[in-house]
């Protein structure tokens, strides 16, 4: 399948007359993207513009396209994948341990400001934040939360049936389209008010982060290893989506993947969901969904 980076154009200068010309930076940014990109490895890739004015990068533009471009390819958090078919879904497969280093290696590029690495208790997160924690020279991971956890996917496919339900449990996509079903008919199940419903658990997305952020402190970053569902949760949460939207990004999340949180005066926002890049170019092997 065909790679489509979309990129937005780096900041151009207000005030000229057209609105046209790229400033410095504007241009620094057009060479930043344009090494990030090679570094990505593309297949003989079409460059392609749009022809309306409103072109001009200002020297600041030219700077972000620049770091964009080198960005573009480093990213990395969803637990790594897992073993298949193993008894508590718990154990990281091969691959999956190297998903961990490899993250790891993309959050120590990133400068993050002594973080402190959080998990959720299930044995797979547990055990990614401390593969990743060695390469990226982080602390040893401490807190565990269990709001941080996965939802429990057999559990909700058993509690909301499809009839008929998947021949074959090992055909991964089939089982996809079932448990995309049971997901929707969770999140709309306003019955079901306990502590394994759906308005708890989502509940629990949006709450851990605040408490997390409350304890950092001024000039701190974290690093939280978590699951697709939690991810899904919060981000439908902060970008008010409807169910059927919620399940479409818990579809998407990419293992080892990194989505991105600033925390403001004005409240959390989403930066980044699902950012994978450090998987393109020369890594596409490690990129994986379940």
């Amino acid at each position: 399948m065909p790679l489509i980076c979309l990129v937005r154009h780096g900041q151009a200068s207000f005030g000229t007359q057209d609105y046209e010309a790229l400033p410095a930076l504007g241009r620094e940014q057009s060479t930043a993207v344009g090494r990030e990109l090679a570094r990505r490895g593309l297949r003989d890739p079409q460059v392609v513009s749009g022809t309306q004015d409103y072109e001009a990068l200002s020297a600041l533009g030219r700077e972000q396209s620049t770091a964009v471009g080198r960005e573009l390819a480093r990213r990395g958090l969803r637990d790594p994948q897992v073993v298949s078919g193993a008894q508590d879904y718990e154990a990281l497969s091969a691959l999956g341990r190297e998903q961990s280093t490899a993250v790891g290696r993309e959050l120590a590029r990133r400068g993050l400001r002594d973080p402190q690495v959080v998990s959720g208790t299930l044995i797979r997160q547990r055990d990614t934040a401390k593969l990743l924690a060695d390469p990226a020279g982080f602390d040893k991971p401490s807190p565990e939360d269990p709001r941080w956890n996965e939802y429990d996917h057999t559990a909700l496919m058993s509690r909301y049936p499809q009839h008929p339900g998947p021949e074959d449990r090992s055909d991964s996509r089939a089982v996809q389209v079932v448990l995309d079903q049971a997901l929707e008919r969770w999140i709309e199940d306003t019955a079901e008010t306990g502590p394994t419903g759906w308005t708890a658990f989502a509940g629990g997305a949006r709450a851990a982060p605040a408490e997390l952020t409350t304890s950092l402190g001024q000039g701190r970053d974290a690093v939280v290893v978590t699951s697709g569902g939690v991810r899904a949760a919060l981000c439908g949460a902060l970008l008010s989506l409807p169910p059927a939207s919620v399940v479409s990004l818990n579809r998407v999340v990419v293992n080892a993947s990194v989505t991105t949180l600033v925390v403001g005066v004005s409240g959390t926002s989403l930066l980044t969901f699902n950012d994978h890049a450090h998987f393109t170019g020369d890594g596409p092997r490690l990129l994986t969904y379940r």
